[in-house]
């Protein structure tokens, strides 16, 4: 793979194939209804829900090797507090997230 600036390709490499399938799966199923909840919990400026759901997708984002995800949600994560700045960092999630799907798709049909 050319680039991997979002996918931690040495943390994947080091699991079971299938294992990894198994994470992907979870994180997948999980994804947009906590990314959801995430939005609204932005929407109603509820720091303590921004942090609540931020921490729980920063976790499997760091296991299934999305790293630029995990950076993004770790930063709201940290300054939950501060809505308005991580409003801006919660908007990028959707296009770190399509860039994942895409560079994880290409890593699975390696």
């Amino acid at each position: 793979m050319e680039n991997n600036s979002h996918l931690n390709i040495k943390q994947i490499d080091s699991l079971d194939r299938d294992f990894f399938v198994t994470l992907l799966d979870s994180f997948f199923q999980n994804y947009e209804e906590d990314i959801k909840k995430l939005a609204e919990a932005f929407d109603a400026k509820n720091s303590e829900s921004i942090h609540h759901y931020s921490h729980k997708i920063k976790g499997t984002s760091e296991l299934v090797g999305a790293s630029n995800l995990f950076s993004v949600l770790l930063f709201i994560e940290k300054n939950s507090t501060d809505v308005e700045l991580c409003r801006k960092k919660f908007n990028q999630i959707p296009e770190l997230y399509g860039s994942y799907i895409n560079r994880i798709k290409k890593y699975l049909n390696s």
